[in-house]
Order: C-alpha cells, then structure tokens, then sequence
C-alpha cells in the first residue's frame, strides 16, 4: 500500500509527475497498472487505488506528448471493462461512484489524445 501512495502522491501533483519520470518509466508504470487492473479482478479496492494512479499518471504526467501514446486502446479498454462491471454491480447496489470515476478517465484520455 505504501508503494500505491506514492505513486498516487507524486503523479497527484502536476510538478512532480513531470519532473520524477521519463516517458520510458511511464510507459512501464502504464503496463504495469494495466496487468494490475487485469490480475486482481476480486479485489476491488486494490483496483480501485491502481485506476487512481493510472488516472493520474495520464491526466498530470508527460504521457499525453507522446506522438502515440503508449497501450491508449488498452487502457480505454479495460476501463470500459471496469466501467461495465460496476454498471452492473450498481444495478445491484445503487452505487455510481465507481462508474463516474472510471468514466472521467477514459473520457480524459480520449479529449487528451
């Protein structure tokens, strides 16, 4: 968890997302996060914490200034994934925050791209 804080804590802040990364690191942080979201399917909050640094990594770091932005057609997919299942599980729970959270970020990196 303390790994996940810090990740948050410096791609949360515009100035340091930019300046603690290349566009290499991004690149592996992005698959990382994605092979993360894709193997921890049960654990919702673990999920949850690692869509927040992937939010944040595309929204305030360099990532965006790629000519093509590195895995843009995965991280669009398994966010629709994500965005589907809690579509589902608010049917089930009437609870939308995990919808509208996963919503923004694909919606951010579509406008960015």
């Amino acid at each position: 968890d303390l790994v996940l804080k810090l990740f948050y804590d410096v791609f949360t802040n515009k100035a340091s997302a930019k300046s603690y990364s290349f566009i290499n690191d991004l690149n592996v942080l992005i698959d990382i996060c994605l092979r993360e979201l894709l193997n921890k399917g049960e654990d919702k909050k673990y999920q949850i914490k690692v869509l927040m640094i992937l939010g944040t990594l595309v929204i305030n770091s360099d990532y965006r200034t790629q000519e093509n932005l590195h895995k843009k057609t995965e991280i669009l997919s398994v966010i629709k994934t994500l965005s589907d299942e809690a579509t589902l599980n608010d049917d089930n729970n009437n609870n939308t925050n995990n919808t509208n959270n996963n919503t923004n970020y694909a919606s951010t990196l579509k406008d960015k791209a």
